[in-house]
């Protein structure tokens, strides 16, 4: 069951959602016939078809099937233990995207609040779960909490993982965004240009990361009066990424060719 599972995760991240749901689906009932509803691996075989559902944007059933994990774990594992922390970590994000915020900040809290005695103040799992309130934080219009929480975050992810690490960016990006959203643009355009600087060293000008973190820069340089700007780095990144997909497209004709050719 357990490759049947990861199967269906994989279906999952490559967008395959109607195949993802209906593995997770099967998985789900073989796992229930025969493990019994308590088992760790009906446990894990929910939670991840209820993250199918979740990208199939059917948030509903996302959260019956978390709610039913997490209570399961409370009554089993008890409120202490990290598998239940995880459990009601799923579900309070479950929350968050179906819209019902006061639930996801209350389970949210609880969550952000446990993990320092569960899982230590450094612990990635820790942070994300920070940021997860964060993001609930500004659902419910609470930007002062969402910003000094994403601002810890931010500062224990650069003191372990470094400036260049893809959770310092994402860190970065989430605040710039909520500084956005209470006016600070310069403030917000400062640390856009850093995520884009640091995707462009990492990835280079022509990959996908750096293309989103420019267009996610134009935005906070229109608010900051910057507008110009943001079109002269718009039109250098997307001529590049234009290249790119030029070079591809001849280089895939080309091998088109040779393939009908060897038929």
């Amino acid at each position: 069951m357990r490759s049947r599972t990861n199967l269906a995760a994989a279906y999952r991240e490559a967008d395959r959602i109607d195949e993802a749901v209906s593995l997770g689906k099967q998985v789900v009932a073989d796992s229930e016939r025969y493990l019994g509803d308590l088992h760790p691996e009906t446990w894990r075989a929910r939670s991840d078809l209820a993250a199918s559902y979740l990208k199939a944007e059917q948030t509903a059933e996302a959260v019956a099937l978390l709610e039913q994990v997490a209570s399961d774990a409370q009554h089993l594992l008890g409120d202490d233990h990290v598998d239940t922390w995880h459990a009601r970590a799923a579900l309070s994000a479950a929350y968050r995207a179906a819209g019902s915020i006061k639930e996801a900040l209350t389970l949210g809290e609880r969550v952000a609040a446990d993990s320092g005695s569960l899982l230590g103040d450094y612990h990635p799992d820790t942070w994300r779960a920070r940021s997860s309130l964060a993001a609930s934080y500004l659902k419910a219009g609470r930007h002062a909490d969402a910003i000094n929480g994403l601002k810890q975050v931010g500062i224990r992810s650069e003191q372990l993982l470094g400036d260049l690490h893809p959770y310092t960016l994402r860190s970065r990006a989430a605040l710039a965004l909520a500084l956005q959203e209470v006016g600070q643009a310069e403030e917000a355009s400062k640390l856009e240009e850093q995520v884009l600087a640091a995707m462009a060293q990492t990835h280079g000008d022509r990959h996908a990361s750096t293309l989103r973190a420019c267009y996610d820069l134009l935005a906070p340089y229109g608010e900051a009066g910057r507008a110009g700007e943001g079109m002269t780095l718009l039109e250098r990144f997307t001529a590049d990424s234009e290249r790119l997909l030029s070079d591809y497209a001849r280089t895939r004709e080309g091998h088109d060719v040779v393939s009908h050719s060897r038929r």
